[in-house]
């Protein structure tokens, strides 16, 4: 069902992505990434030029998704309604609880956070990261 879901969401997303965004995304290596920015690099001091560049630890980024911001953001960017809803329904109904010294407490309704390893959870957290006016 999540690939199905999956299959649906992902050639909407990809219109979606800026290119610059390679996390996840096929075609787009770690390694190709690092020689873009020795490119740049050699390119701004050929030119003496300044260049900055940030790198962003997006680690916690997968459990800070705001579900209510998520799905604002499909919409606006006219995402199948139908496909929303399959993908909320699997969201809405989500509880957690954390497991501390050997128990499990009570268990509650989540509102923030992409399943940790679903295949939509790249794509969810990346549609939300694009910025739109």
């Amino acid at each position: 069902m999540l690939t199905i879901l999956l299959n649906r969401l992902k050639p909407l997303a990809e219109e979606i992505i800026v290119e610059e965004q390679a996390g996840f995304r096929p075609g787009r290596s770690t390694t190709e990434q690092i020689f873009n920015l020795r490119v740049l690099c050699e390119k701004y001091l050929q030119h003496q030029q300044d260049l900055y560049h940030i790198f962003i630890d997006l680690k916690k980024a997968f459990d800070r998704v705001w579900h209510a911001a998520l799905w604002a953001t499909m919409r606006h960017f006219n995402i199948n309604a139908n496909l929303i809803i399959m993908i909320q329904n699997l969201y809405d109904k989500a509880t957690s609880a954390v497991y501390l010294n050997d128990s499990i407490g009570d268990w509650f309704k989540t509102t923030v956070g992409v399943r940790q390893d679903c295949v939509l959870s790249h794509t969810l957290q990346h549609l939300l990261g694009e910025n739109y006016d």
